[in-house]
């Protein structure tokens, strides 16, 4: 049989990045390559050129379809191969030189979602190069089959890697108004299933969660049957959690983990949601049930999610088990997901809580012992995620390779070691200091008792003055006035207290906890010694707040750190304070475990009925807990 000519046919605008990795991945298995420009100013055309005479110029006019129309008229070959610039035949692409018997082709596209995660999803990227086979739609453009259905498809073995959304998604915000407009132009014309779920999908990257919402359920409306179908749901599960509707959440993953029996996704989503609203058991249940369906079943859905059904089951898992104390079982989670996804960063954080003594040299052999280090990219990646997480065996694995670093990390770095006047002088001849690094100059501040390098950045970081005011006399060793707390603080404080636990800085740690007795900042820090196994420091630190919401969770804290210390009776008392506060599933659970160590029957048994009748309803719950069973 005669092989079929392949012409690929893209439209680029300032492409330098990525173009020459696409064109390589390609040049080998397509007759020809045309390439319409839209307009770069950077060194595309000049890149393009390299492998094609085919370049051609088009005036820009908000349609992709347009532009991507005009290059097929320039094709030659037997079949069309699109591809952007920031994709690459990245496996199988010898499958573009078998025989192609069938009119059009899916085929798999890996979208990188960074820190290892990925999403596979198919679409028609291969047809026949027809006059009558075109794109339609402004934006999100796709040949639409359903007007050819005597045309036969097929699947290719090839696969896409696509990396744009680690920078596309966050991109200019002049690209996203772009892609509002037209997407909401496209609406307006026609108003089908694919376009309100693409508006849907803008308005949910600009956290528009309600409109978002809206467009989503249209979309399902009028496209229960198309093979995206079950994205749409996905993406409503999301929008009402982010919207805090839980209840309802759950009510659209439990009909839709029942329609789709072999979709891990839908479990995997149903997991997180549980886990947000503290129903661990029922998360559990869940990412088991990923497990139970398996990657091999997964992959064959037409959108999914890698590792829902194998490693990010297994990491989730880790992350519960070890946050409900069973180690054993958290540590052998955790070793299954790292060795089916060594990139997956979240798992970094769970190497460290697993073991949260090791230190130096004892630190690099562990990791080495569980990741595989073959080459420096490996070692400069994990320097990156345990950098971001301000944690010091970053420094000490640069100790040990030549790995190539930030002058802000050598900034830190110099603070970690007690050389604070070199640590000074760094960050004094850095140009712009980004918010990023406020926390570095925190730490450097309390550990040198100076002020001075923060107080030199102070037009650079966005911070109201009586926040700034706060920080500085944190730093100062001042006592710190009473503030509302925001998002920013609170996890900058962690940060602070985190580091100066690993590096045993207790002197600052003490100068700090004696800086204010607001109830919060007490707890904050009471939070992170009892995490780190300083149980009773923190119980001694610890004070009851005036506001509800702030007893919350510091009776919860007291209520686990009694229980933990064998304290029952005593944690049963802020089990119940907590309880009294927000009676809520988590806080309902736990007062009823105490009580049923207490033995206090009658209470437990009315504690039982009411979280039977919360919701969402926890169906591992309802289902499964029993309390005295031994008892008639």
């Amino acid at each position: 049989m005669t092989l079929s000519k392949i012409s690929l046919c893209m439209i680029v605008k300032n492409e330098e990045r990525c173009l020459e990795r696409c064109l390589e991945s390609v040049k080998d298995v397509v007759s020809e390559i045309i390439i319409v420009d839209t307009g770069s100013t950077d060194s595309t055309l000049d890149i393009a050129k390299k492998y094609t005479d085919h370049v051609y110029h088009y005036e820009w006019t908000n349609d992709f379809s347009d532009a991507r129309n005009y290059a097929l008229q320039h094709a030659t070959g037997d079949f069309i191969l699109h591809l952007d610039a920031d994709e690459y035949i990245g496996k199988n692409k010898e499958s573009l030189l078998m025989p192609l018997d069938q009119d059009y082709y899916y085929v798999r596209i890996r979208n990188d979602l960074g820190h290892g995660v990925a999403e596979v999803h198919r679409f028609i990227r291969l047809f026949r190069n027809d006059p009558v086979l075109r794109y339609e739609g402004a934006l999100h453009e796709q040949v639409d089959m359903s007007k050819h259905p005597h045309l036969k498809p097929g699947l290719i073995d090839a696969v896409i890697y696509h990396d744009g959304y680690l920078e596309d998604i966050v991109r200019e915000k002049s690209k996203k108004k772009r892609n509002m407009k037209i997407i909401q132009d496209e609406v307006k014309k026609k108003p089908n299933a694919f376009n309100y779920f693409n508006l849907g999908v803008q308005f949910s990257l600009e956290d528009r969660h309600t409109e978002a919402l809206k467009a989503f359920q249209k979309a399902y409306s009028l496209g229960k049957g198309t093979s995206y179908a079950p994205r749409i749901l996905m993406f409503i599960m999301k929008s009402l959690s982010e919207m805090g509707r839980n209840e309802e959440a759950v009510a659209v993953g439990e009909d839709s983990a029942i329609l789709y029996a072999d979709h891990a996704d839908f479990q995997y989503r149903l997991g997180l949601i549980y886990e947000n609203v503290g129903y661990d058991k029922d998360a559990e249940q869940c990412f088991l049930k990923c497990l139970e369906i398996g990657e091999a079943r997964n992959a064959l859905q037409f959108n999914h999610y890698e590792g829902t059904a194998s490693y990010l089951a297994h990491g989730k898992l880790a992350e519960l088990y070890l946050r409900n104390g069973q180690h054993e079982l958290a540590k052998k989670h955790f070793l299954k997901a790292v060795q089916e996804a060594p990139d997956l960063s979240f798992l970094i954080q769970v190497f460290i809580e697993l073991f949260p003594s090791l230190r130096g040299n004892e630190f690099v052999d562990a990791l080495f012992k569980i990741w595989p280090f073959n080459d420096l990219k490996r070692v400069e990646q994990m320097v990156s995620v345990l950098y971001s997480l301000r944690h010091p065996g970053a420094l000490d694995l640069v100790r040990c390779y030549k790995v190539k670093v930030p002058v802000e990390f050598e900034g830190w770095a110099a603070t970690l070691e007690g050389d604070y006047t070199s640590a000074k002088r760094i960050w004094s001849e850095i140009e712009h200091v980004r918010d990023a690094f406020f926390g570095d100059l925190i730490l450097l501040g309390v550990l040198s008792h100076d002020p001075d390098p923060l107080i030199q950045n102070r037009q650079v970081f966005s911070l109201r003055n009586r926040e700034w005011r706060w920080w500085n006399s944190l730093v100062c060793g001042e006592e710190l006035p009473e503030m509302p707390f925001s998002k920013e603080m609170r996890e900058q404080l962690i940060q602070l207290v985190n580091i100066l636990i690993r590096l045993e800085q207790f002197a600052s740690l003490e100068q700090l906890i004696h800086a204010s007795s607001q109830p919060i900042f007490r707890f904050i820090i009471a939070d992170q010694l009892n995490k780190k196994g300083f149980k009773e420091i923190a119980l001694d630190i610890i004070v009851e707040s005036s506001e509800p919401s702030e007893n919350v969770e510091i009776y919860a804290l007291v209520r686990d750190i009694l229980r933990d210390l064998g304290n029952a009776d005593d944690a049963l008392y802020y089990a119940k304070q907590a309880y009294g506060v927000l009676p809520n599933y988590s806080n309902g659970y736990q007062l009823l475990k105490l009580l049923e160590t207490c033995n206090q029957i009658v209470e437990a048994r009315e504690v039982q009925s009411e979280l039977m009748s919360l919701e969402p309803k926890s169906l591992w719950f309802n289902k499964t807990y029993k309390i005295f069973s031994n008892i008639n």
